[in-house]
């Protein structure tokens, strides 16, 4: 072995005994007790959870429809094909989303979640923007749009 090595090789082994010597240390037990804590102030939790949907409506087979629901069902509808933003309208005075307001334009693939709150009809309607176009000069697109009622007894 030439003398170089030799050195390496050494200051490798000094580096590992100093590294397991400092891994080595001695572990200490705890000392102090669990402290149960109160807390007086109410949790903050919700009293109402959305149940599971009565009804998926599935804008894409359903639309033109007249969908018949009772007062205080939740409904689902699914996500279109075709696009993952959407413009939702609605009567609020019928219906009342139970998807954040944040997802209301991108909901996802699980869709919208709604309760049925009153009598009365409102027509739904999903909005998406025109498809982009994948070759330019492109002929002006309409936008995808789905439409249904949905009438609450």
């Amino acid at each position: 072995m030439t003398r170089p090595y030799k050195y390496k090789i050494i200051a490798c082994l000094l580096v590992v005994m100093f590294f397991s010597q400092s891994c080595a240390a001695p572990i200490q037990e705890a000392t102090s007790t669990p402290t149960l804590v109160v807390i007086e102030e109410p949790l903050d939790i919700p009293t109402a959870t959305p149940s599971s949907p009565s009804l998926t409506i599935d804008p894409a087979f359903q639309r033109g429809q007249v969908i018949p629901l009772s007062a205080g069902d939740v409904f689902a509808i699914s996500l279109p094909p075709g696009s993952s933003i959407w413009k939702v309208e609605y009567a609020a005075e019928v219906i009342e989303p139970l998807t954040p307001a944040d997802k209301m334009t991108e909901p996802g693939p699980q869709g919208w979640l709604f309760r049925a709150v009153a009598a009365g009809q409102t027509e739904i309607r999903l909005t998406a923007p025109a498809p982009a176009c994948a070759k330019p000069p492109c002929p002006p697109a309409a936008p995808m749009t789905f439409v249904f009622t949905v009438d609450v007894k």
